[in-house]
């Protein structure tokens, strides 16, 4: 699991282009929403689980 921001989400973002299935937190569900968007951009095909947490 990642975070939606910075390091986390870099790390996410290049293991969804590999075919991972991911999952990612974030305290904000606006956040999270905006992650998935660029995540997802290229790669529709592999889902993104987003979860919001503390």
């Amino acid at each position: 699991m990642a975070s939606s921001k910075r390091l986390g989400f870099a790390c996410t973002k290049e293991l969804h282009e590999e075919g991972a299935r991911v999952v990612i937190s974030s305290r904000s569900t606006e956040n999270l929403r905006n992650a998935v968007k660029k995540i997802e951009l290229n790669h529709k095909d592999n889902r993104v689980h987003a979860i919001v947490a503390d």
